[in-house]
Protein backbone atom coordinates (compact mmCIF):
# COMPACT_ATOMS: atom_id res chain seq x y z
CA UNK A 1 0.00 0.00 0.00
CA UNK A 2 2.98 2.57 0.30
CA UNK A 3 3.44 2.73 -3.25
CA UNK A 4 -0.15 3.28 -3.50
CA UNK A 5 -1.10 5.97 -0.82
CA UNK A 6 0.25 8.56 -2.58
CA UNK A 7 -0.90 8.33 -5.94
CA UNK A 8 -4.33 7.74 -4.28
CA UNK A 9 -4.06 10.39 -1.94
CA UNK A 10 -3.64 12.75 -5.68
CA UNK A 11 -6.45 11.06 -8.00
CA UNK A 12 -9.29 13.86 -7.17
CA UNK A 13 -7.24 16.75 -7.63
CA UNK A 14 -5.42 15.09 -11.00
CA UNK A 15 -9.00 14.30 -12.03
CA UNK A 16 -10.33 17.68 -11.68
CA UNK A 17 -6.98 19.28 -14.09
CA UNK A 18 -7.81 16.63 -16.41
CA UNK A 19 -11.30 16.68 -16.76
CA UNK A 20 -13.06 19.65 -15.25
CA UNK A 21 -10.50 22.52 -15.65
CA UNK A 22 -10.04 21.89 -20.21
CA UNK A 23 -14.07 22.07 -19.89
CA UNK A 24 -14.23 25.24 -17.89
CA UNK A 25 -11.67 26.21 -20.13
CA UNK A 26 -13.01 25.85 -23.36
CA UNK A 27 -16.24 27.10 -22.08
CA UNK A 28 -14.42 30.53 -20.81
CA UNK A 29 -13.75 30.82 -24.89
CA UNK A 30 -17.24 30.00 -26.19
CA UNK A 31 -19.79 30.78 -23.99
CA UNK A 32 -18.35 33.48 -21.56
CA UNK A 33 -22.01 34.14 -20.06
CA UNK A 34 -22.62 30.35 -19.32
CA UNK A 35 -18.84 29.85 -17.83
CA UNK A 36 -19.52 33.33 -15.48
CA UNK A 37 -23.02 31.47 -13.88
CA UNK A 38 -21.13 28.33 -13.47
CA UNK A 39 -18.17 29.10 -11.73
CA UNK A 40 -20.53 31.24 -9.84
CA UNK A 41 -22.07 28.05 -8.95
CA UNK A 42 -19.15 25.92 -7.98
CA UNK A 43 -18.10 28.72 -5.52
CA UNK A 44 -21.40 28.29 -3.77
CA UNK A 45 -21.66 24.90 -3.86
CA UNK A 46 -18.12 23.84 -2.18
CA UNK A 47 -20.13 24.49 0.93
CA UNK A 48 -22.84 22.41 0.06
CA UNK A 49 -22.37 18.52 0.13
CA UNK A 50 -25.70 17.74 -1.28
CA UNK A 51 -24.81 16.54 -4.50
CA UNK A 52 -28.52 16.26 -5.76
CA UNK A 53 -29.44 19.86 -4.67
CA UNK A 54 -26.34 20.98 -6.51
CA UNK A 55 -28.49 18.91 -9.69
CA UNK A 56 -31.64 20.69 -8.65
CA UNK A 57 -30.03 24.38 -8.45
CA UNK A 58 -27.83 23.61 -11.64
CA UNK A 59 -30.32 22.85 -14.19
CA UNK A 60 -32.11 25.98 -12.54
CA UNK A 61 -29.53 27.71 -13.58
CA UNK A 62 -29.39 26.08 -16.89
CA UNK A 63 -33.70 27.01 -17.35
CA UNK A 64 -32.87 30.83 -16.28
CA UNK A 65 -30.21 30.68 -19.25
CA UNK A 66 -32.61 30.35 -21.81
CA UNK A 67 -33.32 33.97 -21.87
CA UNK A 68 -30.56 33.95 -24.17
CA UNK A 69 -31.72 30.81 -26.63
CA UNK A 70 -32.51 27.58 -27.10
CA UNK A 71 -28.50 27.07 -27.38
CA UNK A 72 -27.20 28.19 -24.33
CA UNK A 73 -30.10 26.56 -22.65
CA UNK A 74 -29.31 23.35 -24.05
CA UNK A 75 -25.75 23.52 -23.54
CA UNK A 76 -25.55 24.95 -20.11
CA UNK A 77 -27.42 21.83 -19.08
CA UNK A 78 -25.37 19.71 -20.74
CA UNK A 79 -21.87 21.31 -19.11
CA UNK A 80 -23.44 21.57 -15.81
CA UNK A 81 -24.20 17.50 -15.73
CA UNK A 82 -20.68 16.83 -16.56
CA UNK A 83 -19.57 19.14 -14.04
CA UNK A 84 -21.53 17.86 -11.91
CA UNK A 85 -20.54 13.79 -12.80
CA UNK A 86 -16.89 14.89 -12.44
CA UNK A 87 -17.77 16.23 -8.99
CA UNK A 88 -19.33 13.30 -7.71
CA UNK A 89 -16.75 10.97 -9.02
CA UNK A 90 -14.14 12.89 -6.84
CA UNK A 91 -16.02 12.66 -4.47
CA UNK A 92 -16.17 9.06 -4.85
CA UNK A 93 -12.95 9.09 -4.49
CA UNK A 94 -12.04 11.55 -1.50
CA UNK A 95 -14.67 8.87 0.51
CA UNK A 96 -13.29 5.80 -0.69
CA UNK A 97 -10.27 4.35 1.46
CA UNK A 98 -9.57 0.82 -0.24
CA UNK A 99 -7.20 -1.15 2.26
CA UNK A 100 -7.51 -4.68 0.19
CA UNK A 101 -6.29 -4.35 -2.99
CA UNK A 102 -4.50 -7.55 -3.85
CA UNK A 103 -1.22 -7.35 -5.67
CA UNK A 104 -2.55 -9.52 -8.24
CA UNK A 105 -5.52 -10.53 -9.55
CA UNK A 106 -5.69 -14.04 -10.91
CA UNK A 107 -9.53 -15.54 -10.90
CA UNK A 108 -12.40 -13.11 -12.42
CA UNK A 109 -15.33 -12.65 -10.19
CA UNK A 110 -17.78 -9.99 -10.46
CA UNK A 111 -15.69 -7.48 -8.60
CA UNK A 112 -12.27 -8.14 -9.84
CA UNK A 113 -10.62 -8.88 -13.06
CA UNK A 114 -7.77 -8.58 -15.55
CA UNK A 115 -7.02 -8.74 -19.37
CA UNK A 116 -3.77 -9.64 -20.60
CA UNK A 117 -2.42 -5.71 -19.56
CA UNK A 118 -4.57 -4.46 -16.39
CA UNK A 119 -6.41 -5.76 -13.33
CA UNK A 120 -9.75 -4.11 -12.10
CA UNK A 121 -11.48 -3.94 -9.14
CA UNK A 122 -14.47 -2.53 -7.75
CA UNK A 123 -13.94 -0.73 -3.89
CA UNK A 124 -16.31 1.64 -2.28
CA UNK A 125 -18.39 3.02 -5.17
CA UNK A 126 -15.20 3.02 -7.57
CA UNK A 127 -13.63 1.10 -10.48
CA UNK A 128 -9.81 1.36 -10.00
CA UNK A 129 -7.11 -0.60 -12.51
CA UNK A 130 -3.66 -0.94 -12.53
CA UNK A 131 -1.27 -2.15 -15.21
CA UNK A 132 0.33 -5.74 -14.90
CA UNK A 133 3.81 -5.44 -13.65
CA UNK A 134 5.03 -7.24 -16.97
CA UNK A 135 3.06 -4.50 -19.02
CA UNK A 136 4.48 -1.52 -16.93
CA UNK A 137 6.96 -2.04 -13.63
CA UNK A 138 7.88 1.88 -12.81
CA UNK A 139 7.22 3.21 -9.51
CA UNK A 140 3.79 5.18 -11.55
CA UNK A 141 2.41 2.17 -11.93
CA UNK A 142 -0.14 2.00 -8.87
CA UNK A 143 -4.46 1.29 -9.00
CA UNK A 144 -5.65 4.28 -10.30
CA UNK A 145 -9.38 5.31 -10.38
CA UNK A 146 -11.83 4.83 -14.27
CA UNK A 147 -14.24 7.14 -14.61
CA UNK A 148 -17.10 4.63 -15.52
CA UNK A 149 -20.13 5.71 -17.86
CA UNK A 150 -22.77 5.84 -15.14
CA UNK A 151 -21.47 8.16 -12.45
CA UNK A 152 -22.96 10.30 -15.04
CA UNK A 153 -26.80 9.06 -13.61
CA UNK A 154 -24.89 9.35 -10.14
CA UNK A 155 -25.08 5.39 -10.23
CA UNK A 156 -21.85 3.15 -8.22
CA UNK A 157 -20.62 0.44 -10.50
CA UNK A 158 -21.56 -2.79 -8.91
CA UNK A 159 -19.96 -5.59 -11.57
CA UNK A 160 -16.99 -5.15 -13.91
CA UNK A 161 -15.84 -7.56 -16.81
CA UNK A 162 -13.59 -7.11 -19.22
CA UNK A 163 -11.54 -9.24 -21.79
CA UNK A 164 -9.00 -7.85 -24.89
CA UNK A 165 -10.26 -4.05 -25.17
CA UNK A 166 -14.05 -4.43 -23.90
CA UNK A 167 -15.25 -3.43 -20.53
CA UNK A 168 -18.15 -3.44 -19.24
CA UNK A 169 -19.32 -1.83 -16.29
CA UNK A 170 -23.03 -2.84 -14.47
CA UNK A 171 -25.15 -0.67 -12.79
CA UNK A 172 -28.64 -1.21 -11.25
CA UNK A 173 -28.40 -3.55 -14.52
CA UNK A 174 -27.84 -1.43 -17.50
CA UNK A 175 -24.44 -2.02 -19.26
CA UNK A 176 -21.92 0.79 -19.60
CA UNK A 177 -19.50 0.03 -22.21
CA UNK A 178 -16.08 1.60 -23.64
CA UNK A 179 -12.68 0.54 -25.78
CA UNK A 180 -10.07 0.51 -23.09
CA UNK A 181 -7.28 1.19 -26.13
CA UNK A 182 -7.21 0.96 -30.18
CA UNK A 183 -6.90 -2.44 -31.30
CA UNK A 184 -5.07 -1.14 -34.44
CA UNK A 185 -3.11 1.76 -32.30
CA UNK A 186 -2.40 -0.14 -28.71
CA UNK A 187 -0.16 2.27 -27.61
CA UNK A 188 -3.39 5.18 -27.31
CA UNK A 189 -4.66 4.05 -23.98
CA UNK A 190 -7.94 5.13 -23.15
CA UNK A 191 -7.99 3.91 -19.77
CA UNK A 192 -9.12 6.90 -17.25
CA UNK A 193 -11.11 8.99 -20.28
CA UNK A 194 -14.39 9.73 -20.23
CA UNK A 195 -15.02 7.52 -23.25
CA UNK A 196 -17.76 5.06 -22.31
CA UNK A 197 -20.17 4.57 -25.44
CA UNK A 198 -23.57 3.41 -26.37
CA UNK A 199 -23.49 -0.43 -26.60
CA UNK A 200 -25.28 -0.96 -30.34
CA UNK A 201 -22.72 0.52 -32.92
CA UNK A 202 -23.55 -0.78 -36.11
CA UNK A 203 -23.21 2.45 -38.61
CA UNK A 204 -25.50 4.31 -39.78
CA UNK A 205 -28.56 2.31 -38.20
CA UNK A 206 -27.04 2.83 -34.53
CA UNK A 207 -27.82 6.44 -34.38
CA UNK A 208 -32.04 5.61 -34.86
CA UNK A 209 -31.55 2.98 -32.08
CA UNK A 210 -29.11 5.06 -29.62
CA UNK A 211 -31.67 7.97 -29.70
CA UNK A 212 -34.00 6.10 -27.99
CA UNK A 213 -31.99 4.66 -25.66
CA UNK A 214 -28.22 3.84 -25.78
CA UNK A 215 -28.17 1.43 -22.92
CA UNK A 216 -28.87 -2.78 -22.88
CA UNK A 217 -30.11 -4.20 -19.75
CA UNK A 218 -28.72 -7.31 -18.28
CA UNK A 219 -31.79 -9.79 -18.08
CA UNK A 220 -33.27 -10.81 -14.58
CA UNK A 221 -31.54 -14.05 -12.93
CA UNK A 222 -28.57 -13.75 -14.43
CA UNK A 223 -25.80 -15.93 -12.77
CA UNK A 224 -23.17 -15.15 -14.56
CA UNK A 225 -21.92 -12.21 -16.99
CA UNK A 226 -19.02 -12.07 -19.14
CA UNK A 227 -17.53 -9.76 -21.92
CA UNK A 228 -15.96 -11.64 -24.96
CA UNK A 229 -13.31 -9.99 -27.74
CA UNK A 230 -11.83 -12.20 -30.53
CA UNK A 231 -9.89 -9.82 -32.16
CA UNK A 232 -7.07 -9.18 -29.90
CA UNK A 233 -3.83 -10.86 -30.55
CA UNK A 234 -5.00 -10.86 -34.26
CA UNK A 235 -7.51 -13.56 -32.92
CA UNK A 236 -9.99 -11.85 -35.82
CA UNK A 237 -9.08 -16.35 -37.36
CA UNK A 238 -11.65 -19.02 -36.71
CA UNK A 239 -10.48 -22.62 -37.85
CA UNK A 240 -14.05 -24.15 -38.49
CA UNK A 241 -14.44 -28.10 -37.43
CA UNK A 242 -13.16 -28.71 -41.40
CA UNK A 243 -9.81 -26.83 -40.29
CA UNK A 244 -10.29 -24.36 -42.67
CA UNK A 245 -8.95 -21.15 -40.90
CA UNK A 246 -11.35 -18.40 -41.62
CA UNK A 247 -10.19 -14.44 -41.21
CA UNK A 248 -12.95 -11.25 -41.25
CA UNK A 249 -10.50 -8.58 -40.39
CA UNK A 250 -12.97 -7.36 -37.21
CA UNK A 251 -13.48 -7.75 -34.33
CA UNK A 252 -15.97 -10.05 -32.64
CA UNK A 253 -17.40 -8.72 -29.00
CA UNK A 254 -20.16 -10.70 -27.49
CA UNK A 255 -21.66 -10.34 -23.68
CA UNK A 256 -22.41 -13.47 -22.41
CA UNK A 257 -25.12 -14.28 -19.64
CA UNK A 258 -25.34 -17.87 -17.95
CA UNK A 259 -29.15 -17.34 -16.05
CA UNK A 260 -30.89 -19.15 -13.57
CA UNK A 261 -32.44 -21.79 -15.89
CA UNK A 262 -29.68 -23.23 -17.22
CA UNK A 263 -29.87 -21.34 -20.75
CA UNK A 264 -26.99 -18.86 -22.29
CA UNK A 265 -27.82 -15.45 -23.90
CA UNK A 266 -25.80 -12.59 -25.27
CA UNK A 267 -25.92 -9.26 -26.88
CA UNK A 268 -23.46 -8.46 -30.00
CA UNK A 269 -23.07 -4.58 -30.73
CA UNK A 270 -23.62 -5.17 -33.92
CA UNK A 271 -26.80 -6.62 -33.42
CA UNK A 272 -29.97 -4.75 -32.35
CA UNK A 273 -32.31 -5.71 -28.99
CA UNK A 274 -30.16 -6.40 -26.62
CA UNK A 275 -29.54 -10.06 -25.40
CA UNK A 276 -32.11 -11.61 -27.77
CA UNK A 277 -29.64 -14.32 -29.02
CA UNK A 278 -29.11 -17.65 -27.90
CA UNK A 279 -26.25 -20.03 -26.80
CA UNK A 280 -26.92 -23.50 -27.86
CA UNK A 281 -28.65 -25.82 -24.91
CA UNK A 282 -26.01 -27.25 -22.38
CA UNK A 283 -26.51 -31.15 -21.68
CA UNK A 284 -29.96 -31.56 -20.08
CA UNK A 285 -28.21 -33.54 -17.37
CA UNK A 286 -26.22 -30.70 -16.66
CA UNK A 287 -26.48 -27.87 -13.99
CA UNK A 288 -24.10 -25.19 -14.71
CA UNK A 289 -23.28 -22.60 -11.69
CA UNK A 290 -20.51 -20.61 -13.02
CA UNK A 291 -19.07 -19.25 -16.59
CA UNK A 292 -16.59 -17.04 -17.99
CA UNK A 293 -15.72 -15.97 -21.16
CA UNK A 294 -12.95 -15.06 -23.77
CA UNK A 295 -12.36 -14.18 -27.14
CA UNK A 296 -15.59 -16.52 -28.28
CA UNK A 297 -14.82 -19.19 -26.16
CA UNK A 298 -17.11 -19.99 -23.21
CA UNK A 299 -16.37 -22.08 -20.03
CA UNK A 300 -18.73 -23.91 -17.66
CA UNK A 301 -18.64 -25.64 -14.64
CA UNK A 302 -21.69 -27.16 -12.32
CA UNK A 303 -22.73 -30.17 -11.28
CA UNK A 304 -24.17 -33.69 -12.82
CA UNK A 305 -27.96 -33.20 -11.58
CA UNK A 306 -27.87 -37.04 -10.74
CA UNK A 307 -25.07 -37.88 -9.01
CA UNK A 308 -23.62 -33.85 -7.81
CA UNK A 309 -20.36 -34.50 -9.22
CA UNK A 310 -18.88 -31.52 -10.75
CA UNK A 311 -18.15 -31.07 -14.37
CA UNK A 312 -17.28 -28.54 -17.16
CA UNK A 313 -17.87 -27.87 -20.72
CA UNK A 314 -16.35 -25.49 -23.32
CA UNK A 315 -17.79 -24.08 -26.31
CA UNK A 316 -16.26 -21.87 -29.05
CA UNK A 317 -19.24 -19.49 -30.04
CA UNK A 318 -20.31 -16.22 -31.32
CA UNK A 319 -22.31 -14.36 -34.26
CA UNK A 320 -20.32 -15.27 -36.98
CA UNK A 321 -19.36 -18.48 -36.06
CA UNK A 322 -23.61 -19.39 -35.59
CA UNK A 323 -24.65 -19.67 -39.49
CA UNK A 324 -26.91 -16.37 -38.61
CA UNK A 325 -24.15 -13.77 -40.22
CA UNK A 326 -26.02 -12.54 -43.46
CA UNK A 327 -23.07 -10.87 -44.22
CA UNK A 328 -21.05 -14.30 -44.81
CA UNK A 329 -21.07 -17.05 -46.36
CA UNK A 330 -21.69 -20.94 -44.93
CA UNK A 331 -21.35 -24.60 -46.60
CA UNK A 332 -21.86 -27.84 -44.94
CA UNK A 333 -19.83 -29.43 -47.60
CA UNK A 334 -17.25 -31.25 -45.72
CA UNK A 335 -14.57 -31.38 -48.39
CA UNK A 336 -14.90 -27.21 -48.91
CA UNK A 337 -11.27 -25.35 -49.17
CA UNK A 338 -13.10 -21.89 -49.77
CA UNK A 339 -11.76 -19.85 -46.96
CA UNK A 340 -15.03 -17.40 -47.87
CA UNK A 341 -17.00 -20.07 -46.49
CA UNK A 342 -17.49 -20.85 -43.41
CA UNK A 343 -18.59 -24.77 -42.32
CA UNK A 344 -21.48 -25.55 -39.95
CA UNK A 345 -22.53 -27.18 -37.52
CA UNK A 346 -19.88 -25.52 -35.39
CA UNK A 347 -18.54 -27.92 -33.22
CA UNK A 348 -21.09 -27.57 -29.97
CA UNK A 349 -20.34 -28.60 -26.14
CA UNK A 350 -17.73 -30.75 -24.99
CA UNK A 351 -16.67 -31.45 -21.30
CA UNK A 352 -13.55 -30.50 -19.96
CA UNK A 353 -11.80 -33.87 -17.88
CA UNK A 354 -11.77 -32.92 -14.18
CA UNK A 355 -10.46 -36.35 -13.70
CA UNK A 356 -7.12 -35.03 -12.47
CA UNK A 357 -9.29 -33.22 -9.33
CA UNK A 358 -10.79 -36.00 -8.40
CA UNK A 359 -10.80 -35.12 -4.31
CA UNK A 360 -9.47 -32.02 -4.47
CA UNK A 361 -11.21 -28.92 -3.04
CA UNK A 362 -12.18 -27.21 -6.57
CA UNK A 363 -14.83 -23.99 -6.46
CA UNK A 364 -18.04 -24.40 -8.52
CA UNK A 365 -17.97 -20.65 -8.35
CA UNK A 366 -14.97 -19.01 -9.11
CA UNK A 367 -13.70 -20.03 -12.90
CA UNK A 368 -11.76 -17.82 -15.65
CA UNK A 369 -10.77 -18.45 -19.11
CA UNK A 370 -8.66 -15.96 -20.70
CA UNK A 371 -6.99 -15.89 -24.30
CA UNK A 372 -3.05 -16.05 -24.68
CA UNK A 373 -1.98 -15.30 -27.49
CA UNK A 374 -2.86 -16.11 -31.46
CA UNK A 375 -5.54 -19.02 -32.79
CA UNK A 376 -8.08 -20.15 -31.00
CA UNK A 377 -6.38 -22.85 -28.99
CA UNK A 378 -4.19 -20.13 -26.86
CA UNK A 379 -6.63 -19.84 -24.12
CA UNK A 380 -6.09 -20.81 -20.44
CA UNK A 381 -8.59 -22.55 -17.88
CA UNK A 382 -8.48 -21.70 -14.28
CA UNK A 383 -10.21 -23.21 -11.23
CA UNK A 384 -10.17 -21.40 -7.75
CA UNK A 385 -9.25 -24.45 -5.21
CA UNK A 386 -6.92 -25.78 -2.65
CA UNK A 387 -4.31 -28.13 -2.61
CA UNK A 388 -2.60 -29.36 0.81
CA UNK A 389 -4.54 -26.34 2.63
CA UNK A 390 -3.08 -23.98 0.23
CA UNK A 391 -5.15 -21.57 -1.40
CA UNK A 392 -5.28 -20.90 -5.21
CA UNK A 393 -6.13 -21.84 -8.13
CA UNK A 394 -5.90 -24.72 -10.97
CA UNK A 395 -5.10 -23.83 -14.21
CA UNK A 396 -4.75 -25.80 -17.93
CA UNK A 397 -4.23 -24.91 -21.76
CA UNK A 398 -7.86 -25.91 -23.11
CA UNK A 399 -5.82 -28.18 -25.13
CA UNK A 400 -4.82 -30.55 -24.56
CA UNK A 401 -5.91 -30.94 -20.97
CA UNK A 402 -3.30 -31.27 -17.80
CA UNK A 403 -4.25 -29.56 -14.51
CA UNK A 404 -2.04 -27.68 -12.49
CA UNK A 405 -1.87 -26.17 -8.96
CA UNK A 406 -0.40 -22.23 -8.33
CA UNK A 407 -0.97 -20.66 -4.56
CA UNK A 408 -2.20 -17.39 -4.72
CA UNK A 409 0.28 -14.79 -3.93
Amino acid sequence: MSVFAPAYAKSSTVFGEGFIQPLLEDLSQKNPLIYRHIKWLRSFSESNPNLAKMVTVLESIGLTLSIGGIYPLSKGIEINKKINAYNFFAYLIRKSKPSDFPQEIEIKTPQETFNERMYFIIRDGVLFCKYKPEYKSDANNCWKPIYVGCYKEFKLPEEVTVDANCLCVISQKKVYYMKLYQTDHPEKDLAGKDGFNPWFSLPVVSTIFNFFNDKIKVPNNVVSLSISNRGYYTNYSYTDPINVTHENGTETTSLFALKDDDSIVYADPWLPFGFNYSVPALPSSFKPTAMSASASTIFVIGLNKETQAKQAYKIIYDFDISGKNPLLKYTSDKKNTDVNKWYIPFNGWEEVSLDELQGEVISHKNITVFQTGPGQNARELRIEGEKFGRKGYFYTAIDPIDWNFKESQ
